[in-house]
């Protein structure tokens, strides 16, 4: 990582900063709360926010550190590189950092096929190496220096993780009732089937609360009819 002081910006200067990338669209990102969780991530890593919009992207909703972006941070950071395979059927680097000695790491076109993640058709038919290369730089300074890429994957291999499965949010629209005033007929009903079943005043007032108002006439029609159809299911009993 950088050691240069970068000015520490607040909030508001990030959402506002989050507001105007993702409305240019120019980095891939269009939500403003996306925009605005990698930026306070790039200010706790010791980066400038607007570095977030550069580096990272979204896929199937993780952040990812494009290659390059990971090889520049693990340099930042004291590691090298030796490439001495670079080829569209095999990429090795040798990958070194003074916290934990070199580790060489191999990845070839079989590998890719045996881990499911070669496509006819992708990056893999079209740029081999580079994709190769990718893998390498992720695996090669997640395992000699891990600090740099805190647990952050390239956009190649997030593209081949299970998608996160959301709870579906229920969308079913509530009755028109609910937006209605109860009627003078409703609130005549119930006031005489409180006074018929004895309801307790607690009751009534328990009522009230979750209507959030402070008289039956200002209930809706559809909690004013749930309230009545109980008292009459009690008379009825």
């Amino acid at each position: 990582m950088s050691t240069q002081l970068v000015p520490q910006f607040t909030y508001v200067d990030m959402e506002s900063m989050a507001v105007t990338l993702s409305k240019t669209g120019i980095f891939g990102i269009s939500d403003k709360n996306v925009m605005l969780s990698l930026m306070l991530i790039s200010q706790a890593e010791g980066l400038h926010p607007a570095i977030a919009a550069r580096d990272y992207h979204i896929i199937q909703g993780r952040p990812s550190l494009t290659a390059d972006a990971m090889l520049a941070r693990y340099m930042q950071a004291g590691g090298r590189v030796n490439w001495t395979e670079y080829t569209d059927e095999r990429v090795t680097g040798e990958f070194s950092h003074p916290s934990s000695g070199t580790v060489a790491i191999s990845w070839t076109i079989d590998m890719a096929k045996q881990a499911g993640v070669y496509k006819q058709g992708s990056g893999w038919t079209k740029y081999p190496r580079a994709m190769l290369r990718s893998r390498c730089v992720s695996e090669g300074t997640r395992a000699s220096f891990p600090g740099c890429v805190a647990s952050t994957y390239t956009p190649e291999e997030v593209e081949n993780f299970e998608p996160i499965k959301r709870p579906r949010k229920d969308v079913t629209p509530e009755p028109e009732s609910v937006y209605e005033l109860a009627t003078q007929e409703q609130v005549d009903e119930l006031s005489l089937l409180i006074v018929e079943t004895a309801t307790p005043i607690e009751t009534v007032d328990k009522w009230l609360i979750k209507a959030c108002v402070n008289d039956i006439s200002k209930m809706n029609t559809y909690v004013i009819q749930k309230c009545i159809d109980a008292l009459k299911n009690k008379v009825g009993d």
